[in-house]
């Protein structure tokens, strides 16, 4: 059989059948170059994902512009932490009176005396303002009354000093302060015991060294005492103004009274009418007159400067 004819007698096979071929060898060409792009684009993500791991390991050179902002915020950084440690320089704690000029072997019975003078003035302090004192008070320093302190003691006693006399002054000048308790918390024996032994600290070089902590705890005073709700305001007011840094570090304070005046207790003729002046017609104190039972604990705290020796400057006092 002739294909021309066959062809002829047969078109519509023939065409669908010459369709089907070029679509065939069509998609075969489609396929052959989608493959071809496949394998050149994996080849190039893997080119490029060597290249990424290879530039996360380096370190990038740094850029003048990088450099000089980083100075700049270096310098502010040191501009600020060196305008603190000035502020904080102000709360130093120095030793009281004169005990620090003292010879070192006239130290200890230096700071007798002078906790004698002190003692005295206190008392008189509180005399004159009819406030009352425990007896055998002495500044809660009654250890050394009839015996002066070692050497080792002084540095931090004398400082010490510094913070019991001026809150045992700031708390007694005021009127009727009844003082029970004002003690120094806790004994200087248990901060001994406390403090790390310097010999058994790591070298400077060392890897495990631990830095002092920026904050000393002077003195922790724990006080007792009755009053007025205006001297206990006033007093807590002043804490804020004090020459060194103190914290109340707990507080409790009870009313006289438990329960609040009546609203009647008061006279009508009392209140202010109109035409009236001042001086004659007072208000009525609507919170009551009761006194304070307070108990707190205030901490003196001192803040070193932990900078090292080529940053940080010495801070003229």
């Amino acid at each position: 059989m002739n294909i021309t004819s066959w062809l002829s007698q047969n078109r519509t096979i023939a065409s669908a059948g010459g369709a089907f071929l070029i679509t065939t060898a069509a998609l075969v060409y489609f396929a052959i170059g989608a493959w071809d792009d496949y394998v050149a684009a994996i080849a190039d993500y893997s080119r490029k994902a060597d290249q990424l791991e290879s530039l996360s390991k380096q370190t990038p050179p740094p850029l003048e512009s990088t450099r000089i902002s980083l100075e700049d915020s270096m310098k502010a950084y040191e501009s600020e932490l060196d305008g603190l440690f000035s502020r904080l320089a102000k709360y130093r704690i120095p030793s009281f009176g004169n005990i620090a000029k003292a010879k070192p072997s006239d130290q200890p019975q230096e700071f007798q005396d002078v906790l004698r003078k002190e003692v005295t003035r206190i008392k008189l302090i509180a005399a004159e303002s009819q406030s009352r004192i425990p007896p055998n008070y002495y500044l809660a320093l009654e250890s050394f009354e009839n015996k002066p302190p070692s050497i080792e003691e002084l540095p931090l006693l004398a400082r010490q000093l510094t913070v019991l006399d001026w809150i045992a002054e700031t708390l007694l000048c005021q009127r009727d302060v009844i003082l029970e308790e004002f003690f120094l918390s806790p004994p200087l024996q248990a901060r001994k015991k406390d403090l790390p032994n310097v010999k058994s600290l790591p070298r400077e070089n060392g890897i495990n060294q631990k830095k002092p902590s920026p904050i000393e705890t002077v003195a922790e005073v724990r006080l007792r005492f009755r009053c007025t709700q205006s001297v206990f305001r006033k007093f807590i007011n002043t804490l804020s103004g004090a020459p060194s840094f103190l914290v109340i570090d707990s507080l409790q304070v009870q009313n006289s009274s438990l329960e609040p005046p009546r609203r009647d207790a008061f006279a009508a003729s009392e209140i202010p009418t109109e035409g009236s002046s001042m001086e004659s017609a007072k208000l009525p104190v609507i919170v009551g007159r009761e006194t304070l039972s307070v108990s707190m604990k205030i901490k003196a705290l001192e803040f070193r400067d932990t900078r090292s020796p080529a940053t940080s400057a010495p801070v003229s006092r």
